[in-house]
């Protein structure tokens, strides 16, 4: 690991490794525990083929991010609902499946592998191949090349035959061609509406968009800002939601908040830390709803445009509820009951990255921290004393010793030019007081 991809003190609460970046050390994945996992979960399956166990267990320890999936070793009997779909000539079938336990995903909210429940997949099964697994094992390295995402293979019981457990949306562009017209996929209807669902990734979590805008407009009137502008951008904010990871944009009460703490302060604004009691909402691949995420850190970024709505609203455009970009992310507006300040109510992201520009490039970052102790100073009455809870800068220097060296002596060299500046006021004090 390079020292420019460290982040100083984020390390693994589990193994104590650092984490390799900061998505990761925010998201708290960690690759040595979840290698470890694996490994120690080996000797509970087997395909019974030594080199086919071999090839899973290498592409299991290839994980590299906590959106990678987990190829697994899957017991046919995990398959419900089969249905053919499309024929390949002699030498293979694709079928639709639905898988009861479904596979390993990381799940941000509880910061561990899940799995995510009755999932739809594609099942093609390679004829004939169960005594040719050099060849089989080829199918699927060109599979993994081509890019349709593998969730690991399995194997019928009846016929032998091996099988690619793939994602239903990814079927080889070769099948694709050689569909017939009675050969058709199958769309799918959400229950509630009735409309048909955009992609099979909605199908298999169940988020219907449809039922989701309708829900937040029924349930509007219950968070209303009082001003007609900004309840109209929350409404098209929301309306704009394209996906179960996107941020449902929000108004959020100002009492929702707590342990405000000042951070960042600035001639036009001030940025605060704070948690948010009811948390955000976001869509539960488990419970196939909304939930939301309670007690949330997030950054309060305070604006002083209570009577400018136009140029508060622009600010808002900055920010993202999708985070599949690299925008600093918002999860809705807020407002100050005593200075009637309007608060965009950010991602926690905001200070790492407001942070890093107080630096003078890239190899240092500041971030703001309490010391609990608190520094030593000294009192003529108690003598040396401690001030706990004190507010601190923490600045990261990632350059040579001899460096970090030099701006110690730098700073020291400047702390002691202020003191003993502030000797001489004093003496000047006592000379006028003669």
């Amino acid at each position: 690991m390079s020292s420019s991809s460290q982040i100083p003190s984020e390390r693994c609460e589990i193994c104590g490794e650092y984490y390799e970046n900061y998505s990761n050390a925010k998201s708290e994945w960690c690759k040595p525990c979840l290698v470890n996992d694996l490994k120690g979960n080996f000797s509970n399956w087997t395909s019974e083929n030594e080199k086919i166990d071999n090839y899973i267990q290498e592409m299991q320890l290839k994980i590299n991010n906590p959106n990678d999936m987990v190829f697994e070793w899957i017991p046919y009997n995990q398959f419900n609902n089969i249905r053919e779909d499309v024929k390949g000539g002699d030498s293979s079938k694709v079928c639709s499946a639905i898988w009861k336990d479904g596979p390993l995903s990381y799940s941000y909210v509880e910061k561990k592998l899940a799995r995510v429940l009755d999932k739809k997949v594609a099942l093609k099964r390679l004829c004939n191949l169960q005594n040719n697994i050099g060849e089989f094992l080829n199918e699927v390295i060109n599979f993994s090349n081509n890019n349709p995402k593998i969730y690991g293979i399995s194997q019928n019981p009846d016929t032998k035959d091996y099988i690619l457990v793939l994602h239903s949306e990814h079927f080889d562009q070769r099948l694709q061609n050689i569909m017939s017209s009675s050969s058709q996929i199958h769309c799918e209807r959400c229950e509630k509406c009735g409309e048909y669902y955009e992609n099979d990734l909605n199908v298999g979590s169940e988020w219907c968009k449809t039922c989701l805008v309708k829900y937040l407009r029924k349930n509007f009137a219950n968070m209303t800002s009082g001003n007609e502008k900004i309840d109209n951008l929350i409404q098209e904010m929301q309306s704009k939601i394209d996906g179960p990871s996107d941020i449902v944009f929000e108004w959020i009460q100002y009492n929702q908040f707590n342990n405000i703490r000042e951070d960042v302060k600035d001639y036009s604004y001030k940025v605060y830390s704070a948690i948010w009691k009811g948390g955000p909402l976001s869509y539960s691949y488990f419970k196939k709803k909304l939930t939301r995420m309670p007690s949330k850190k997030v950054a309060l970024k305070c604006l002083n445009l209570q009577n400018n709505v136009d140029e508060f609203l622009k600010e808002v455009e900055k920010y993202s509820v999708n985070f599949s970009n690299n925008n600093l992310k918002i999860y809705g507006i807020s407002q100050n009951p005593d200075t009637k300040d309007y608060i965009l109510v950010l991602h926690n992201e905001y200070f790492e990255k407001c942070c890093k520009k107080c630096g003078k490039d890239e190899t240092c970052a500041v971030y703001s921290a309490v010391w609990k102790d608190g520094p030593l100073h000294y009192e003529h009455v108690n003598g040396w004393t401690r001030e706990p809870d004190k507010k601190i800068a923490l600045k990261f220097l990632q350059n040579t010793t001899n460096e970090f060296l030099n701006e110690l002596k730098h700073i020291r060299s400047t702390i002691m030019m202020i003191i003993l500046y502030m000797e001489y006021l004093k003496i000047l004090a006592q000379i006028f007081m003669l």
